[in-house]
């Protein structure tokens, strides 16, 4: 996989619904950001997924 070096981007954040999505998004190393429900995976963790 190449990365593109214009990509602006530092990650992907998710917004689950209930823990069932929760759940999924952890087996991929999304981390639950703090007061909000919210999930991240930076940039360089996509990369690593090889997707």
């Amino acid at each position: 996989m190449q990365i593109d070096i214009g990509n602006r981007s530092i990650g992907v954040v998710v917004d689950p619904l209930d823990e069932d999505p929760v759940a999924f998004y952890k087996k991929f190393g999304f981390i639950l950001l703090p007061d909000s429900g919210k999930m991240f995976l930076p940039m360089a963790d996509v990369a690593l997924l090889g997707l």
